[in-house]
C-alpha cells in the first residue's frame, strides 16, 4: 500500500499544471530502478560477488538520498508548491 501514498505525495507536491509530468516521471524513475537496478545488481554479484554488490547498492541508496535532499531544498526555493496555489488554508 505505498504505491498509491507515494503517488499522492508526488501529486500533492506538483504545481496543477505539472502534475500529470510530474506523476509520468516519478513512474518512469522508479520503473526504470526497478529494471536497472536488477540488472546492475545482478551483473555486480557475477563479477566481484554478492558482499561488493549489496555494498554498492547501499553507497548508491545514500548518494541518491543526499542528491534527493539537496535537489528538493534547491527546487522548493523555485517552484510553488500546490498549497501555495490554493493558499495557506487561513481564511485571512
Amino acid at each position: 500500500m505505498v504505491y498509491p501514498t507515494l503517488i499522492e505525495l508526488v501529486s500533492d507536491e506538483s504545481p496543477g499544471e505539472h502534475r500529470a509530468t510530474a506523476i509520468g516521471v516519478y513512474r518512469f524513475v522508479r520503473d526504470f530502478g526497478y529494471v536497472g537496478g536488477a540488472l546492475i545488481g545482478g551483473v555486480l554479484a557475477d563479477r566481484v560477488g554478492l558482499d561488493a554488490a549489496i555494498g554498492s547498492g547501499i553507497v548508491f541508496v545514500l548518494f541518491a538520498s543526499a542528491f534527493i535532499a539537496l535537489s528538493r531544498s534547491a527546487v522548493s526555493n523555485t517552484v510553488p508548491s500546490a498549497q501555495s496555489e490554493h493558499g495557506s488554508g487561513d481564511a485571512s
